[in-house]
């Protein structure tokens, strides 16, 4: 059973789906939109969801990034998301305040801090990933179809980094 269509997501999102296939428009116009609403729709569909746990997007992404390189410098996760220091201590403070999050210092230079996820960041960057999954499989349908856009846009972005003009 799908959890809701994707006409549906398109409603409950307020996106006007411009037609693609307007032959008013070139190839690289419909690819531009198609990524640009693709875009929206699964920003959308992410922030659903994390407001249910009452988390935004940018901790949800700092919490995936502690869980995947435990002990990472709070340095090293500014410099992933090109964040200045000072929104990423809000940040930090802000998971902390909601125990999902635990800095420590380091030993050596107490200027640095090291960031873990709490038990409690675990079960919920669990439970957030596991209800994502379930509405993305729903949206997609048949696992089939979900390996196949994965694996298209996979090519897309090797090809876009390669590109000469985007270096």
């Amino acid at each position: 059973m799908y959890l809701f269509s994707l006409t549906q997501l398109v409603k409950l999102t307020n996106i006007t789906i411009m037609n693609r296939n307007s032959p008013n428009l070139d190839p690289e116009e419909k690819l531009f939109l198609a990524i640009s609403q693709a875009y929206q729709l699964s920003r959308k569909l992410a922030e659903d969801v994390l407001d249910q746990h009452r988390i935004t997007l940018a901790q949800y992404n700092l919490l995936r990034i502690v869980e995947n390189r435990p002990g990472i410098t709070a340095r090293d996760a500014r410099e992933h998301f090109s964040m200045t220091a000072p929104s990423m201590t809000q940040l930090t403070q802000n998971l902390e305040a909601k125990n999902l999050l635990a800095r420590e210092e380091d030993p050596d230079d107490k200027r640095v801090y090291h960031l873990t996820l709490t038990s409690q960041g675990r079960s919920l960057t669990s439970a957030v990933r596991r209800t994502l999954h379930g509405k993305t499989r729903a949206l997609l349908g048949k696992p089939s179809m979900l390996k196949s856009t994965v694996s298209s846009l996979n090519d897309l972005i090797a090809h876009l980094t390669l590109s000469p003009s985007l270096q």
